[in-house]
């Protein structure tokens, strides 16, 4: 699995690009003003409001979600090394979540031969929200040549999981 550190951008290719990074909390947004304030009372205004203020995992109210071996991810270095980490050590590993978070990890993960990965969604496709049909069909069929099981189903609970030390 490739290291976490590598995905770190920087601000100089933005800033190079021409982009004002402006680093503050939104606590309002006028449309018809097309303005935007931040905490520390700058008024900002634009054209066009893009709110690209990343994701964070959800955690469904799925009994066994605090088990030994069942893992979240985290925007965060440590935890997605450490993530990385103990995934590796495993033989057969679930992914919920056929979203850009669980199909980028799954892609990180199948090249690593002798894990065995499956994908649950609760869509009927991966990527589903974000993707129109065709592409949905073409990320799938990719997957599945590379040997990846993808089940679109419900997880209504999970069980305790094996020692990710001793697969």
């Amino acid at each position: 699995m490739s290291d976490p550190k590598q995905n770190v951008m920087g601000n100089q290719p933005l800033e190079k690009a021409g982009v004002k990074i402006i680093v503050g909390r939104v606590v309002s947004f006028d449309t018809r003003a097309r303005t935007v304030t931040l905490e520390s009372g700058e008024l900002l205004s634009y054209e066009k409001l893009v709110p690209a203020i990343g994701t964070d995992s959800f955690l469904p109210p799925t009994p066994g979600v605090d088990k030994d071996g069942v893992f979240t991810i985290r925007k965060s270095m440590l935890a997605m090394t450490a993530l990385g980490e103990d995934t590796i050590k495993a033989r057969k590993v679930v992914i919920i979540g056929g979203g850009f978070m669980g199909a980028e990890f799954t892609d990180e993960l199948f090249p690593i031969s002798g894990i065995e990965i499956h994908m649950i969604e609760p869509m009927e496709k991966l990527l589903y929200m974000a993707l129109d049909d065709e592409l949905c069909e073409k990320i799938s069929q990719i997957l599945t040549v590379a040997g990846i099981k993808f089940t679109p189903t419900l997880v209504s609970f999970l069980l305790a999981a094996t020692n990710m030390s001793n697969p």
